[in-house]
């Protein structure tokens, strides 16, 4: 049971320290969104430099909705 929870959570934290939204304005637009407006890779820097809804905005929706 315990070890479950712990690959859980290995599994979890893996899986967050994906950067959707660099990989997504990467593929997208080709372009570095660290060099872009704030700096910073989050899903809202990458929304308002590219205008594009990315796989980061999609991802932290389905994490929304999978914990209500």
């Amino acid at each position: 049971m315990i070890v479950n929870e712990i690959i859980a959570i290995v599994i979890g934290y893996l899986f967050g320290s994906i950067p959707s939204a660099y990989i997504s304005a990467r593929l997208v637009k080709g372009k570095d969104i660290r060099q872009m407006g704030g700096g910073n890779v989050g899903a809202l820097n990458t929304f308002k430099e590219e205008r594009t809804s990315s796989v980061a905005t999609s991802k932290g929706f389905s994490n929304l909705t999978y914990l209500q």
